[in-house]
């Protein structure tokens, strides 16, 4: 009656310890659970109540009741997370199919038989060699060979 449901409840819980036949502290302690949403146990509660005091029409009005407010809950938290693992199932393969257009398919563009020079001219000088592929570059042994003396980097 005072809208402290909570302490209620909990004062409730105290009768209770002491006197399990108490219909009234099953039943007001029923309301308490009802008001604050947990119905499943404000329904173990009037049945309680019921247990004790089989003609008690309250409470088998509460039961129906919890009854009711239960099966409105499991709907609507069925209804909240329905296809749930679906919708997040599409949105990650929208999320892949992006990327993957993003990216581009990079085996399509990998070609190095077609960019590559087709006619390799012949070495002038056995020691000169000509690497072909991605990197162009031409590499003089000889002259390697000078520069690392040069640098202190081989002793002949």
């Amino acid at each position: 009656k005072l809208n402290d449901n909570l302490g209620a409840r909990n004062l409730c819980a105290k009768v209770l310890e002491e006197n399990q036949d108490c219909t009234k502290a099953w039943f007001r302690r029923g309301e308490s659970y009802f008001a604050l949403n947990d119905w499943e146990n404000a329904k173990k509660d009037y049945t309680k109540t019921l247990e004790l005091e089989h003609d008690n029409k309250a409470a088998k009005n509460k039961i129906a009741l919890c009854e009711q407010e239960i099966k409105k809950y499991k709907m609507k938290e069925k209804k909240t997370f329905a296809n749930m693992f679906d919708k997040f199932a599409a949105i990650d393969t929208a999320k892949e199919t992006a990327d993957k257009l993003k990216e581009g398919d990079t085996l399509k563009n990998i070609s190095e038989w077609e960019n590559s020079p087709t006619s390799m001219e012949p070495a002038a000088d056995a020691n000169s060699i000509t690497v072909g592929g991605d990197v162009s570059m031409s590499m003089d042994i000889d002259q390697a060979i000078r520069e690392d003396k040069q640098n202190g980097e081989l002793d002949n």
